[in-house]
């Protein structure tokens, strides 16, 4: 939890990007706001819910993500390769493969990516992390998950 180091410019920007790629996927695959369309229709209580799932669901994905990032980082002594990203995208990532459906699967893969990519960008802050990777994976989400 320690707080990371300042963020530069440029790496906002690359942040940035990302977040809007995540929206404009969102955009697309729910044919508008996806928030607006599961408030519709789910309701206010089912709604509610789902997004106290989503908080914790985000919790996990990031804790892979900082430990998967750490253990590689030790064990192999580079620490510019988005190792976290890459262990989400072969655990979470190719699940989705077998649980849902191919392009979910690869939306997946390459959100884990994307995660890993946001982790070291912001300099390994958990606390830049998670509302971001909050933001984008909330955006993500499928209509079939």
């Amino acid at each position: 939890m320690k707080k990371g180091t300042k963020v530069k410019g440029w790496q906002w920007i690359l942040v940035i990007v990302f977040i809007i790629m995540s929206l404009v996927i969102s955009c697309i695959d729910w044919n508008g706001s996806k928030v607006w369309k599961e408030f519709h229709y789910n309701g206010l209580l089912k709604f509610i819910f789902q997004y106290i799932y989503y908080t914790f669901e985000v919790m996990l994905v990031t804790l892979i993500l900082v430990f998967g990032q750490k253990a590689f980082e030790q064990w192999f002594n580079k620490v510019n390769i988005p190792y976290g990203g890459i262990i989400l995208a072969l655990t979470w990532g190719v699940a989705h493969f077998f649980t849902k459906d191919i392009l979910t699967g690869i939306v997946t893969i390459i959100s884990s990516l994307a995660f890993g990519s946001i982790y070291l960008l912001v300099n390994r802050d958990i606390r830049k992390t998670y509302p971001i990777l909050w933001l984008m994976f909330v955006k993500e989400k499928k209509k079939n998950e």
